[in-house]
């Protein structure tokens, strides 16, 4: 019998796929989520409800997913549909994956050395901080609805302008109530 180890090797995902487009709809909605509860969190909320917890680690699990997915998906330069898995990896090293690593990270887990509140702040809340990171997600999401010549320019600016209106009226809000 022939025992030599089977490489799997998986190929990349075409860029335009239905499921990909589902995807990053639910990406985008995770991505809402938490830009705004987050900052919620820190302001208001020490401690969220069991069910809370588990929708926001399910969505920490679909943000490290979508990592792989997005280290695996092919894209278009000059015209041509770039299939080369070290291409696609080098590309997203280059581009976007510190930020996703650092958005992604569980930092969370920094709780068991730390104490509950540091100041009126509660640890939780400043260790989830990070994970505001990902509206740069948003950013790109809607860079492509831009871009795209279905899709009005000027209506995606205009939601692009509310998105950013709408966090920014957030953060002074919590900042407000946290002074």
């Amino acid at each position: 019998r022939d025992r030599t180890p089977v490489k799997v090797a998986l190929k990349p995902v075409a860029p335009s796929t239905r499921w990909l487009t589902v995807w990053r709809y639910f990406i985008v909605a995770g991505v809402l989520y938490s830009i705004f509860i987050v900052p919620y969190e820190i302001g208001f909320v020490p401690h969220f409800s069991t069910a809370m917890e588990a929708l926001t680690n399910f969505i920490h699990v679909a943000f490290i997913v979508d990592m792989a997915i997005i280290a695996h998906t092919a894209y278009w330069r000059s015209g041509q549909l770039i299939t080369d898995r070290r291409q696609i990896r080098m590309r997203y090293i280059k581009g976007t994956f510190w930020i996703d690593f650092l958005a992604n990270f569980p930092f969370e887990i920094l709780l068991f050395f730390l104490p509950d509140h540091i100041g009126n702040i509660p640890t939780v809340g400043l260790l989830s901080l990070p994970h505001i990171l990902r509206i740069h997600r948003l950013f790109q999401f809607l860079g492509n609805w831009e871009t795209n010549p279905n899709i009005n320019q000027f209506t995606a600016r205009v939601i692009k302008l509310v998105f950013v209106v709408a966090f920014s009226a957030q953060l002074v809000a919590v900042a407000w109530h946290m002074i």
